[in-house]
Formats: C-alpha cells, structure tokens, sequence
C-alpha cells in the first residue's frame, strides 16, 4: 500500500471481511443480533477466500474478494430478504483519516491494483457496532460479539479499534 499521511492501515487483528450493515447505531438490540447470528450459522463451515487485488472507496482501501458466493450465502442467512445487488464483498486494509479528493487514493493505487495478497480461511462473524459520519468515520468500532462458524474456536469479544 502507498504510504499516505492521510492512511491508516488497519492492524492485522481487525482486517475483515465485509458481510452486510445490519441496521444505524441504536436501532437494534446487539445482543440478541448475535444469538440470532450464533443460530443461523450452526452449520456454516468455515472456507477459504483469496484476495486477489486491491481496490478503493472513498474512505478505506480495501482488497476484492473471490469466491464472492460463500460471502453472499452468509449475507443471505444473516439478512433474509435483503437485496445483495449492491452487496460487494472486500477487506478493509487501511481508513482514510482526514478529507481528501477520492482520485488521490485512487490514483497512488493503479500501480499496485493486481497485488495479490494470496489466501485464507474465513472462520468467524464479527458482529461490530461501527458509528458512521463525516468526523467518525469507521472508527472507534466496537466489537459486540463474535460468532465462530462450525467447528472454529470461540472468540473472546470486547475488541475495540484504537
């Protein structure tokens, strides 16, 4: 990744895997999210993804994600009903800090769009509460439970992004 004053690289404990926002800050009980969440991934084996190249938002650059179908069956499960059209499975490698024109990012990426960051096993579902605003954005994140899918070890929650 360039290295951009404005870019923060998250720490290799809170890369992830976008699966789908579940509701605004305060709109939902967390804890009963999780046990529902806990519920309808019993079954779910854990499964390996590769991470093929990178690419940006306007807030983060991220890293595309193959097989996209294990990601959208879990969205699917954890969201019924909702439309996954727009769904675009990635992992967040580094948080824009400050303000800055999207072609920036966009521009000190060409360069390093097909680096291949290889694979691996996608084992857990975070269930994160991440405020969202202009002054705030993606950060702190509070992690409000994490559920393993089957045969995965338990996770301990209470992670918090500094």
């Amino acid at each position: 990744m360039p290295p951009l004053p404005w870019l923060r690289r998250l720490a290799p404990s809170f890369l992830h895997v976008f699966v789908g926002p579940v509701a605004w800050e305060g709109d939902i009980d967390l804890a009963a999210e999780v046990a529902r969440g806990r519920a309808v991934l019993a079954e779910v084996e854990p499964f390996e993804l590769r991470v093929p190249r990178l690419t940006c938002f306007h807030t983060a650059v991220v890293a595309e994600i193959e097989p996209t179908v294990p990601v959208v069956d879990l969205h699917e499960r954890l969201f019924p009903g909702r439309d996954t059209a727009s769904l675009l499975p990635h992992m967040t490698l580094a948080v824009v800090t400050e303000p800055t024109a999207p072609y920036s990012l966009r521009a000190a990426l060409v360069p390093q769009r097909d680096t291949d960051l290889g694979t691996f096993v996608f084992s857990e579902v975070a269930h994160c509460l991440i405020p969202w605003s202009r002054s705030t954005v993606l950060t702190p994140w509070e992690v409000a439970g994490v559920v393993p899918l089957a045969g995965a070890p338990e996770v301990v929650p209470g992670c918090r992004l500094p």
